[in-house]
């Protein structure tokens, strides 16, 4: 898989790309090993992943996991100590726990939706809006006259005009507000945002845990860890179905990972338990991935960017609408 993912070439307009080596024909399967997990120490962020937590300045508890839910992830932390990885539990997150508001990533969202547009958008990060529209005009620009539309503007008034021709089956709301972003003046609010986006996801995240238990990984379940791997640009692999096989991954390079956080932009995804409250999620779900987060790397920069589809911070909606580009 890693092998199939990985350019032939870094990508010229991501430095990230050229930060590993990949082995002789990117072939991966030489760190396979039956006894990789011997010795790993894998933390076991509790507080909101696996257990409710009351965030300040709110009354009701978010996070945690259902019976079923709990059930598993124990049977597959069990497995993990079986196979002879040292188990740190609990090993939370700071800035999930944080007490101050202004310091706990829990409490700070991705602009993403009409109702964090211009001038409601004091506790949610512009980075998203601000870079999608700088980032996708830049890519437009380099197609030259090849651009099927100049700018975000002219893809908007396109997916208006087509209406019924099923361009908006989604909404754009995600594109307006990233398009009333001025480059110019709202360049300093953007940076600011992104600094603390690295505080919080990174520096007081998972950085900080990693360190401070001297850990190789974290174990979050479902696609839930994927939000605060997106923010600090670090490695995250999700291990599908079957946990008796999560152990021969671990000697992969997953710092070698570097296209697969593409497939996960912003969005900021939740632990499967977060959508319980709309569609409780089966045991299939429940037990298909965990994902393991790796030490990043230093100055991973260019900020991920937004897909077509509906995917949004919380799963898949249509409550605010994603951007159609057909």
């Amino acid at each position: 898989m890693l092998g199939v993912l990985e350019s032939p070439a870094p990508d010229p307009n991501d430095r990230a790309t050229r930060t590993c080596t990949p082995p002789p024909g990117r072939d991966y399967t030489k760190f396979l090993t039956a006894g990789g997990l011997k010795g790993a120490r894998i933390g076991i962020p509790r507080a909101f992943y696996f257990d409710k937590i009351t965030l300040p300045g709110q009354e009701q508890p978010r996070g945690g996991l259902n019976p079923d839910q709990a059930k598993l992830l124990a049977e597959a932390i069990a497995i993990l100590k079986q196979q002879g990885a040292v188990i740190v539990d609990p090993a939370d997150i700071p800035s999930f726990v944080d007490k101050d508001p202004q310091n706990n990533f829990l409490l700070w969202d991705y602009c993403s939706g009409a109702d964090q547009a211009k001038g409601k958008d004091a506790n949610c990060s512009v980075n998203f809006k601000y870079g999608m529209k700088r980032d996708f005009n830049h890519w437009l620009a380099s197609l030259g006259a090849s651009a099927p539309v100049k700018t975000l503007f002219e893809l908007r008034q396109w997916n208006l005009s087509h209406v019924k021709a099923g361009a908006m089956k989604y909404g754009q709301s995600r594109l307006d507000i990233s398009d009333e972003m001025d480059l110019e003046a709202d360049r300093a609010r953007n940076e600011a945002d992104h600094r603390k986006d690295l505080l919080l996801s990174r520096s007081n995240g998972i950085d900080a845990v990693l360190k401070a238990n001297r850990l190789d990984a974290i174990l979050t379940p479902g696609g839930s860890g994927a939000g605060l791997a997106a923010g600090p640009d670090t490695r995250s692999s999700l291990f599908h179905s079957g946990w008796r096989r999560m152990h021969r991954s671990r000697r992969f390079r997953l710092d070698s990972m570097r296209d697969l956080r593409r497939s996960v932009w912003a969005s900021q995804e939740r632990p499967a338990a977060s959508h319980a409250s709309s569609k409780s999620p089966s045991r299939l779900s429940a037990r298909r991935n965990a994902v393991y987060h790796r030490l990043p790397r230093p100055e991973y920069g260019h900020e991920l960017q937004q897909r077509s589809g509906r995917m949004s911070r919380n799963g898949y909606t249509t409550d605010k609408g994603a951007a159609s580009t057909a």
